[in-house]
């Protein structure tokens, strides 16, 4: 039963293993990079920072409550405690007393605990515009490497073609049936295409390498193969509805005016309650004339004293240092307002662009097809009449360099408006 275990466990988990070393998809690659990624995690920790720093409006009329006692020795002329009267003499003294105070109205603890609240959102939105920005880099990587893969492919199945025909050639050259200038002509063809297969290979390798240290993925898996993602083009909505970066400078904004209100909240007044018990006990050290001293216990109980009182604090005069904080908070404020505006447009326009660009390479994409279509049917009779020995080898070359090319363009331009469509719904919705 255990070996039957065992075994099952193993098989499964080499399907998983083999599953992340073969097809990787644009959300798994997304998932594992924002996972490992340090930034975020960095900005994961500030959030939860600002979010225990935040102390709530309510917390603030909490009391505060101290126990504190105090010893102290008194030389020379000073206050003799139990009589308030001054003596010469040597006295020790020592006080015990609980205190506690609220804050029955502040307001400038309301409006700090209002832009606490605001920068705990802040925090979220910074992290938010991190995630979104390493998207748009990963989106960038991902198909840059999967249109060299798609690329490796066609130049593979040429090669394939061009190798038979090599092959065919050589035979007939020796046979007497074909020029040498044939087998040259297919030899320099098929050693040009070597050469273009290995650099593209050597570049899917260096994309494929970058893609995982984007991920923070120190190795590149092997037999790795990247998934073209499915994208349903259609007439996307011009409105910008959850791009983080407009929503940092809202929130930023936003932060600006509560600080606004918390250096307003410096002219207001303040009002606190406040209560106080406390007793004492002293000892003369220097025996005088007369005194008599109660014991500890007796004194402690005798001194009990109890205050209680509430204080009205109003800012007057402070060297018009609050007026100035005011004024440099709303100078600040109009400065988050305009880089609002301004990231505002500035999204529009790289949305406007990217829709610009979506467009053309909808409308390129049928003359491209019809164009490999053409190039398709003429390859199939170029190689008829090559193999029949109508045309030359360097003729049906470029026939052929043709049928490639077109491959080419129309894959670049299928992946390209792929990309441009996921673009648009990342500036928009901040999701593919």
């Amino acid at each position: 039963m255990n070996r039957l275990f065992l075994a099952l466990y193993f098989f499964l988990t080499s399907i998983v293993v083999w599953g992340q070393q073969g097809s990787w998809t644009l959300q798994q690659c997304l998932d594992e990079g924002l996972k490992n990624n340090r930034d975020i995690k960095i900005q994961k920790l500030e959030v939860a920072r600002a979010i225990k720093s935040h102390e709530p409006g309510v917390a603030t009329l909490l009391p505060t409550v101290g126990l504190n006692a105090s010893q102290s020795y008194n030389f020379g002329s000073t206050i003799d405690p139990a009589t308030n009267g001054r003596v010469s003499s040597d006295i020790l003294y020592d006080r015990f007393y609980l205190s506690s105070s609220a804050s029955l109205l502040d307001f400038n603890n309301l409006a700090k605990s209002s832009v606490d609240r605001v920068s705990v959102d802040l925090a979220k939105a910074d992290e938010a515009v991190l995630e979104y920005e390493y998207k748009l880099t990963l989106l960038e990587k991902y198909f840059d490497a999967l249109y060299t893969q798609e690329l490796v492919a066609i130049q593979q199945e040429q090669l394939d073609n061009t190798q038979f025909n090599l092959t065919r050639v050589t035979d007939e050259f020796n046979l007497g049936r074909r020029p040498k200038s044939d087998l040259y002509d297919m030899q320099l063809s098929y050693q040009q295409e070597v050469k273009s297969v290995t650099e593209t290979k050597q570049l899917l390798k260096t994309q494929l390498l970058q893609l995982f240290q984007l991920m923070n993925i120190d190795e590149v898996p092997k037999a790795v193969v990247l998934a073209s993602p499915s994208v349903i083009l259609g007439v996307e909505d011009a409105a910008v509805t959850n791009n983080p970066k407009m929503q940092q400078k809202e929130v930023a904004y936003e932060r600006s005016l509560k600080n606004v209100q918390l250096q307003r909240a410096a002219l207001l007044p303040s009002v606190d309650a406040y209560y106080s018990f406390s007793t004492f006990y002293y000892k003369p050290l220097t025996a005088m004339a007369g005194s008599s001293v109660e014991s500890f216990s007796s004194q402690i109980d005798f001194n009990k004293n109890h205050e209680v009182g509430f204080q009205l604090s109003i800012p007057v005069f402070n060297g018009f240092r609050n007026r100035r904080n005011i004024n440099v908070a709303k100078i600040e404020t109009e400065q988050k307002k305009i880089a609002t505006e301004d990231q505002k447009i500035k999204l529009q326009q790289e949305i406007d662009l990217e829709s610009t660009r979506k467009e053309q390479y909808t409308t390129l994409q049928e003359s491209l097809d019809q164009t490999l279509t053409y190039a398709g049917k003429s390859y199939v009779t170029s190689e008829a009449k090559f193999e029949s020995n109508q045309i030359e080898a360097v003729t049906f070359t470029a026939v052929k360099n043709q049928l490639l090319s077109a491959k080419y363009d129309c894959l670049k331009n299928t992946l390209l408006l792929k990309y441009s469509a996921l673009k648009l719904n990342l500036m928009r919705y901040n999701n593919f």
